[in-house]
């Protein structure tokens, strides 16, 4: 596994407080013994407690919880729509797309559902809590990655395209606070409302509510165009140039094959990028193994 270097700093578990950063080095010491915050009830039908520690999205509000009567750690992670998504077509697409594919598909990089009820006034999933932050923070610092921690961590995402896409789906919705890596390195790709099954009219929204025009797909404007894993190929070229250049576009050397294949997929004719996630994943492994 690659060190990743220049994330250490930021990349700490939930509560986890940093000690020590070994002269020399990158690794953070964490200390384990974690705070547990205040209880906030549960949900109206739901078997699970929830803390106070909270992410807010667009459509949800993620919790901690652990299951009711259980003395234990907070490990997963109760999602709820927000009250104004409750009871709306958007609201009630998003939930059921996501519980539908974080039941379909098991992936070491993508984000399951271990519990669902999408049929009440108040639907909720259940996930597990994913330990780290996610790549937004890391970027947000004004910071850049070295190739060889960019691929490590692009190729995660891209293996994860790849279960979507053996299944008919594209993400539609890949960008870097979609993507948690964990402080060994351990990207995971969240948020699977906006999936869309191949061929599939989008949901709809004005995506510009999702705050993610800058990362789309010149295609995923155009609601009547019938898309495929080449939208998420584009999204996640954008990321990857924000990793290794930043906002700023920094000036960095590249392989020539890294910098070849970054402009190939973020081209904005889709069919001048990888034609699949199954054929990138191929060419940033053999990058990957080059940089060893």
């Amino acid at each position: 596994m690659l060190p990743l270097a220049g994330f250490a700093d930021v990349l700490t578990p939930p509560f986890g407080k940093p000690l020590v950063h070994k002269a020399g080095g990158s690794v953070l010491e964490y200390d384990t013994s974690w705070e547990i915050p205040a209880m906030t009830g549960q949900v109206p039908g739901c078997h699970w407690e929830l803390n106070a520690v909270s992410h807010h999205g667009t459509f949800c509000i993620v919790s901690q919880a652990r299951p009711i009567g259980r003395n234990r750690a907070f490990l997963y992670a109760v999602k709820r729509l927000k009250p104004e998504w409750q009871n709306t077509p958007v609201g009630m697409a998003v939930m059921n797309r996501e519980a539908e594919l974080g039941r379909l598909i098991s992936h070491p990089h993508l984000v399951p559902t271990l519990d669902a009820n999408t049929d009440g006034d108040e639907p909720y999933l259940v996930q597990p809590w994913l330990q780290g932050k996610t790549l937004r923070e890391f970027l947000s610092r004004e910071r850049t990655a070295k190739p060889a921690e960019t691929i490590w961590i692009i190729r995660q995402i891209a293996e994860a395209l790849v279960a979507l896409e053996n299944c008919g789906f594209c993400h539609s919705d890949v960008k870097p606070c979609n993507i948690i890596v964990s402080p060994n390195g351990h990207a995971t790709l969240i948020d699977l409302g906006l999936s869309r099954r191949m061929g599939e009219p989008a949901l709809p929204i004005d995506r510009a509510v999702c705050g993610t025009p800058q990362y789309m797909a010149p295609e995923l404007a155009d609601a009547s165009q019938c898309i495929d894993s080449r939208a998420d190929i584009f999204s996640l070229g954008l990321v990857m140039s924000e990793m290794l250049f930043g906002k700023a576009k920094r000036q960095q050397a590249l392989p020539v094959e890294l910098k070849s294949l970054l402009h190939s997929m973020t081209d904005k004719d889709a069919s001048k990028r990888p034609p699949t996630a199954k054929n990138l994943v191929r060419h940033l492994i053999a990058m990957e193994l080059a940089l060893i």
